[in-house]
Parts: C-alpha cells; structure tokens; sequence
C-alpha cells in the first residue's frame, strides 16, 4: 500500500514540475505512450509498473497487460494533474518533501544491492552465538510439588493450633494426597493440591519458596492469603535445544548483523566525504 501511495505522489510530482516535456535528444530512446493534458506518461514509467507485477499477474498476454497498466496510469495521472490544482503551495512543498526523501530510500537501496554483498555466515559463528546464548535454546524443567494448605484465612486459635500440628506431622508423611483427605475427615479446614509446572507459571510467592526445596523437602508455614505447606517431589533438568536444531534459526539472526555492519563501514566511507552540518 506505501509503495502504490508513493507511486502516486512521485506521478503527482512530475505534474508540479510542470508537466513532462519531449527530451531534446531522441525522444525514442523513452517514447511517449500516452498524454494527459500536457503530461507525458512514458515507456520508462510503464516499465516500472510491469517490474513491479507478481509472476502470477504477468501469466495475461503482454499487449495485453500493457494497455491495461497503462489505462491505470492515465488514470491516476488524472487524479494527479486534479490534485495538484487543489493544492495549495504549503501542500506542493509537503509532497515536494515526500518525494524527495523516498528518492533518497530508492537511491540507498540501490547502492546496497549494488555495493554490498550478503556476508556468508561461518558455522563458527553459529557456533559461537549458540554458545553466548544458551538461554535463548533452554527449556525450563518441570517441578512438581504438592501443597496442603487451608480452605480460609480466618482461623480461630484452637483451629490454627490443630492445622499447625497438622502440618508439622506431615513433614514424616511421604502420601500427603491420603493424608490430607483423613484431615478433611477430621473436618479441619484444609485442601490438598498438587501440580506440576514451568516455575515461570508459579505465582511468585509459591514459586519463592519451592525454590529452596529440593525433591522430597517440606516447605517452613507459610502466611500469605492462606496458611499452607509445600513439598517438591521432582525436578526435572533444564532442557537444552542441540546446536543442529537452532543452527537455521541462528543463521537468519545473524545474516541481518552482518549486513548491518558491513552498511555501516560503507556510510562511515560516504560521509568521510561530505560535509555535514545540523542546523536544529
């Protein structure tokens, strides 16, 4: 849509620079295909129309396709020519302003394609990324563990001490699930829960204290919304991606890099030549 928008504004311009005249040396070297007013539209213009196709649009008979984009341009030159008479002088310099800085993007564009080759990226490169960045291609083990904690936050003394009591017994107790359901027989306020997860998933106050536990370990009371313990039961190792598995994705990260910098190198020499002065 931005480059349609910008092929606009470029045919608009040429109307504000007073219409395109014949070129006084061999007017067939870019012949005329069609006027609007005193607008020319020329080869040159249609032919970028044409490179501008996708290979499926270019399947219609060349004839063809040609009298078609050209109605299109003699149409959108009209629209110009109608634009540019409504426009009041701040807008011409606005339009003026536009063209001329996608002039300077086709202009740096084309210099790149021509000057700066894509830099080949080394397997010892991908390997070295691979390397420096180990947790991009880690995947956070699971840990599993099982919480029993109380079903409200407000307890009466006499409850607290016997859910506290009961919390202290189940540090010897290896089956909490068992365990926990005689407790709610017991009609004690206390639910069991267990899950296993990504510690990223846990709720930062949980996951606090699951940190410091490893397998088979029972966590100190805690007082948060509840009163509750947690035991980890498993842990399972970080998983790291082989470098053979990453290397395709690592290569398209780097090749913009190396592009990047060899632009840089490149402007670096084409400034040296200039003289540059900022006035705001």
């Amino acid at each position: 849509m931005k480059l349609r928008c910008l092929t606009f504004i470029c045919m608009a311009l040429m109307t504000l620079a007073g219409c395109e005249r014949e070129p006084a040396t061999g007017a067939n070297v870019d012949p005329v295909l069609a006027t609007v007013g005193e607008s020319a539209i020329r080869q040159s213009q249609l032919d970028v129309m044409l490179d501008r196709l996708t290979p499926a649009a270019r399947k219609q008979e060349n004839t063809q396709l040609e009298a078609t984009l050209l109605q299109g341009m003699v149409r959108t030159r009209a629209l110009a020519i109608s634009a540019e008479q409504q426009m009041s002088a701040d807008e011409r310099r606005q339009l003026e302003a536009r063209v001329n800085t996608y002039r300077d993007e086709l202009l740096a564009q084309s210099y790149i394609q021509k000057n700066i080759a894509p830099q080949p990226v080394t397997a010892e490169m991908v390997k070295q990324y691979y390397l420096d960045h180990q947790a991009e291609y880690t995947t956070a083990g699971k840990v599993s563990f099982e919480v029993i904690a109380t079903t409200s936050n407000t307890l009466d003394d006499a409850v607290l001490e016997q859910v506290l009591d009961a919390f202290s017994q189940a540090k010897a107790i290896d089956d909490w699930k068992s365990y926990a359901a005689g407790l709610e027989q017991k009609t004690l306020p206390l639910a069991y829960r267990s899950a296993s997860m990504v510690p990223a998933s846990i709720n930062n106050e949980l996951r606090a204290h699951i940190a410091r536990l490893q397998p088979g370990e029972v966590s100190d009371v805690v007082y948060g919304d509840t009163v509750y313990v947690v035991k980890v039961t498993q842990r399972e190792a970080d998983a790291v991606k082989p470098m053979h598995e990453v290397s395709v994705d690592i290569r398209k990260k780097l090749a913009p890099q190396k592009l990047k910098q060899a632009l840089a190198t490149h402007i670096d020499q084409a400034m040296q030549d200039l003289s540059v002065e900022y006035t705001k």
